[in-house]
């Protein structure tokens, strides 16, 4: 949640209406897939990341360590 407190500070910094979606670009226009896939591999780079980064991935990531830390999978699912 603190990750998220910090984004829509700097929504408010930027002067995106908070009419936007919460999750948007930094011009507070909404996210499209090719953008967020242009994203992660930028900053998959910058992190010094080497292996592929897509959101598919990051959604069995997530989902594994909820499985770790006990949530039932019909849960998670």
């Amino acid at each position: 949640m603190a990750i998220v407190m910090r984004w829509v500070e700097k929504r408010q910094g930027l002067g995106i209406n908070s009419r936007a979606r919460l999750f948007c670009t930094l011009q507070g226009q909404p996210l499209k897939p090719s953008y967020v896939r242009t994203m992660l591999v930028r900053v998959a780079d910058k992190a010094g990341i080497e292996k592929r980064v897509h959101p598919h991935g990051l959604r069995h990531t997530h989902s594994f360590e909820l499985m770790m830390e006990g949530v039932p999978v019909p849960v998670i699912h």
